[in-house]
C-alpha cells in the first residue's frame, strides 16, 4: 500500500532499558545510543523526524548512514 511510517521525536520516548541496549550495540559501531535507535527505525523501514536546537545533535541525528546494523544486533534490539 506504499504507506511510509514516520517516527516524530522518537528519542524523547526511549526507555532506560532501550537506551542501555542501544548503548551496548553502539560501542561496536562507535555510535551513540541515540544513533543506534535512529538506525533501528530506518532498518525497520520507517523514517524519523527529530527536534533539536543543538547543531551537534542535528549532525548526530543524520550521521547514521555510514553503517548497517547486523541481523544479530537487530534481533537484540527487537528483544
Amino acid at each position: 500500500r506504499s504507506v511510509l511510517v514516520q517516527a516524530w521525536s522518537p528519542l524523547r520516548v526511549l526507555s532506560s532499558g532501550a537506551l542501555s541496549a542501544c548503548a551496548a550495540v553502539g560501542k561496536q559501531y562507535g555510535k551513540t545510543p541515540q544513533q543506534i535507535a535512529l538506525k533501528w527505525i530506518l532498518a525497520k523501514g520507517a523514517t524519523y523526524t527529530c527536534q533539536t536546537t543543538s547543531r551537534q545533535h542535528f549532525q548526530e541525528d543524520i550521521d547514521v548512514f555510514d553503517f548497517e546494523l547486523s541481523a544479530k544486533d537487530l534481533a537484540f534490539l527487537d528483544g
